[in-house]
């Protein structure tokens, strides 16, 4: 894994592979989320109530880890 973030109760881990993302209530079962990007997603964070993906091409946003919203990279 990239990089991993836990808040809301979830885990949200990033792998630096095509747009993969995956959530975790637990940190044992782990469910892979539609990014909505195939470019690679290296950091992730949580603040001002959202999780917030950076990779190579794409900022990536979501409130619930359901749904993915991306922003433009300046």
């Amino acid at each position: 894994m990239a990089d991993i973030a836990h808040a809301e109760k979830q885990f949200v881990a990033v792998t630096g592979g095509r747009g993969e993302i995956w959530t975790s209530p637990d940190g044992v079962t782990w469910t892979r989320q539609t990014s909505g990007t195939a470019s690679h997603i290296y950091d992730i964070t949580y603040a001002a109530g959202k999780f917030v993906a950076v990779g190579e091409r794409d900022i990536l946003t979501s409130t619930d880890t359901d749904i993915w919203e991306q922003r433009n990279k300046p």
